[in-house]
């Protein structure tokens, strides 16, 4: 894999900027990667060998913080995960080659929540609330299961 890297060097007390870009033994991109003073800033993207996109991701001060998107080789989407501030944060979706949900957590600051499976055509299969500790904003909050007509209608919430 080859490496080209532009750097921008400012005069002293000012911050630098680099930007990292590799290539496959085929020409092809790799790699593109923004640094600010040595850390990870601004929007990351990676490809697979023959060309399409794999991983886009954002940083901010070396911490990944915000949409996190990976693709298969055909171009499909695999997985979408939101991070804040280097936590996981928000639902992380995963997706069968065949475009349909196969998996669905539920993350607060980097604490699971729930864990809802989907079979290959969309059913769901499994339903996990791993033993953790309750996050504090969600302490009052009391989840209930229901029966389940559709994907969609997993559970409710209702205020205890």
């Amino acid at each position: 894999m080859d490496k080209q890297k532009n750097t921008i060097n400012p005069p002293k007390n000012k911050c630098q900027i680099k930007e990292e870009v590799s290539y496959h033994r085929n020409g092809k991109l790799n790699s593109k990667i923004l640094y600010v003073n040595g850390k990870k800033h601004g929007v990351s993207t990676y490809w697979w060998k023959e060309g399409p996109k794999w991983v886009k991701e954002i940083w901010n001060k070396g911490k990944e913080h915000g949409l996190k998107t990976k693709w298969y080789e055909s171009g499909q989407k695999y997985s979408e995960e939101m991070w804040i501030d280097g936590k996981l944060h928000g639902a992380q979706t995963y997706w069968w080659r065949n475009g349909r949900k196969q998996m669905e957590l539920h993350f607060f600051q980097d604490r699971e929540l729930s864990r809802i499976f989907f079979d290959k055509e969309g059913g769901v299969t499994e339903i996990n609330f791993p033993s953790q500790p309750t996050p504090p904003s969600a302490a009052k909050t009391k989840t209930t299961l229901k029966t389940i007509s559709k994907p969609t209608e997993l559970y409710t919430t209702t205020n205890a």
